[in-house]
């Protein structure tokens, strides 16, 4: 798993195959890589990345490739990190790269190669404006507008009618659950007081039960969440 260290939130990364592009939204990022190591005994590469932008970065995709001693390309493979990956909490603003600050983003290597060269592809910043590979950047974005659409699909289920007895009351939390959304288990998951997110695996105890009110303040956690994700998931055309 890739580890994020400094301002970097851990919760916050996601792993991706990232699909090349010729074609770019700029040749540059601000985004810049000041230094790769690659650590042959514990087989992890770190590099460190400087913001050299006037705006704060939430959100990049780094290539990486790892080459033999002849040279030789042996192996790729991509890292992506956006501070609005879907998680069960709120975005956490601690965890975005702020002008002139740096970085150290590691991961393991598959043991092929005895050097790693990494690119930055995709950068998108607060404002979202974005540089980098077309594909990279809407991977971003793309990401972003499925939690929008899970969100959505979870208001759709209460739109319906608030359950009201012990049945109807499963019945719901197993189509909520079934989105497969964190945002959403992490919804009510809070509303139930509960300290473990609950998911398609980790259901509410049987037999639980929510009041009108607290039915309410679920859809009203549920739609601002949407309303936020469906807004970060327009990208600003520079």
């Amino acid at each position: 798993m890739a580890n994020i260290h400094n301002d970097l939130s851990r919760r916050c990364v996601w792993l991706v195959t990232l699909l090349c592009s010729a074609g770019r939204i700029h040749a540059e990022t601000h985004l810049r890589v000041l230094w790769t190591d690659l650590d042959p005994a514990s087989r992890e590469v770190s590099v460190q990345l400087l913001n050299s932008s006037p705006k704060t970065i939430v959100a990049y995709s780094l290539e990486a490739r790892e080459f033999d001693a002849s040279g030789r390309q042996v192996d790729s493979w991509g890292i992506g990190w956006d501070y609005l990956a879907e998680s069960a909490s709120n975005p956490s603003r601690d965890s975005q790269i702020e002008p002139g600050r740096t970085a150290t983003v590691s991961n393991g290597v598959s043991g092929k190669g005895t050097s790693v060269q990494v690119t930055v592809t995709a950068v998108v910043y607060d404002d979202r404006t974005a540089e980098g590979r077309p594909a990279n950047v809407a991977i971003v974005f793309d990401q972003r507008a499925r939690v929008a659409r899970g969100l959505g699909q979870a208001l759709a289920v209460l739109e319906r009618g608030y359950p009201t007895t012990t049945q109807e009351t499963d019945e719901a939390f197993r189509k909520l659950l079934d989105i497969g959304s964190p945002a959403v288990g992490g919804a009510l998951s809070r509303q139930l007081g509960l300290s473990f997110l609950v998911d398609r695996e980790h259901h509410p105890a049987d037999g639980t039960t929510l009041s009108r009110s607290e039915w309410d303040e679920v859809a009203r956690d549920l739609s601002r969440k949407a309303a936020f994700y469906k807004l970060q998931a327009q990208e600003v055309r520079q």
